[in-house]
């Protein structure tokens, strides 16, 4: 079982009834009723827009809830502008042992589960792994994270790992391409984060330096990292040798597991 910290922005969500789960494609209306999920009481409601933004490096755009498709030019169901709250509740995903999908909790009610030990979705939603992946929804809305996990896309690194060029017509091409890019855009975020053991200083520091992707990182010369580094970290290059020798193999597991990444380097974030 894995978790991250973090504090997501998650948009009011739609919802549908048990019956209506056929999605109609075209001009056609996708219909839902007012049945919302039912969680336990410190699994953050999405609906109310209880999650906040997560913060990202300075040159990678920060993923948004709140400029995506409004309400007069885009489908039923997709994310609009969240009301935030003044004060921001720390949260921490939780990623289900058994299906892989992400789970926001509430810190304080993360923290009440062992997460050494196994952990499902079971413990938090009633519909278990049936309930689409909460970083899903975070893109795409409650309704449509639905219609993606029914057509096999469960979390949000299956939508970054998805083919934009194989949505590239229909009345939702332009809706689904953009929801790929900002699942790509976070899973950059979150593997530059994997890859720095989760030091977000460090993460703004390479992000000075040009370093903000796994494949900055690949291609980097490695002379220049250490010597780059071991002046941001004000320490001795012998001591960041190992440390970036390090960083450049995570980044290449990380981009063997999800090879668009090998192709996306700063200049094309920024």
């Amino acid at each position: 079982m894995t978790s991250k910290e973090s504090s997501q922005s998650g948009p009011p969500q739609s919802t549908e009834t048990e019956e209506d789960r056929d999605v109609q494609s075209g001009s056609e209306a996708i219909e839902s009723s007012n049945k919302k999920r039912q969680r336990t009481l410190d699994y953050v409601d999405r609906s109310k827009g209880d999650s906040q933004t997560e913060t990202v490096p300075a040159l990678i755009e920060e993923p948004s809830s709140s400029t995506t498709v409004g309400a007069d030019d885009g489908p039923a169901g997709a994310t609009s502008t969240a009301p935030q709250r003044e004060e921001q509740v720390p949260e921490t995903t939780v990623y289900c042992d058994a299906c892989g999908k992400a789970r926001v909790l509430k810190t304080s009610y993360a923290e009440t589960f062992d997460l050494t030990k196994e952990w499902t979705c079971t413990l938090v939603c009633v519909n278990g792994c049936a309930q689409p992946d909460d970083e899903l929804e975070n893109i795409a809305g409650e309704m449509f994270a639905r219609v993606l996990d029914a057509i096999g896309i469960k979390t949000r690194k299956d939508l970054a790992n998805s083919n934009s060029e194989d949505y590239d017509s229909g009345p939702w091409s332009a809706y689904i391409i953009d929801w790929i890019g900002k699942a790509r855009q976070e899973e950059l975020y979150d593997a530059m984060r994997e890859i720095l053991d989760g030091d977000d200083e460090l993460v703004k520091s390479l992000a000075s330096l040009g370093i903000e992707t796994p494949a900055d990182i690949i291609k980097a010369d490695a002379s220049f990292l250490v010597s780059a580094c071991a002046q941001a970290m004000e320490t001795s290059p012998d001591e960041v040798d190992a440390l970036v020798s390090e960083w450049k193999t995570k980044a290449k597991a990380i981009a063997d597991a999800m090879p668009w990444m090998y192709e996306v380097e700063t200049e094309d974030v920024m």
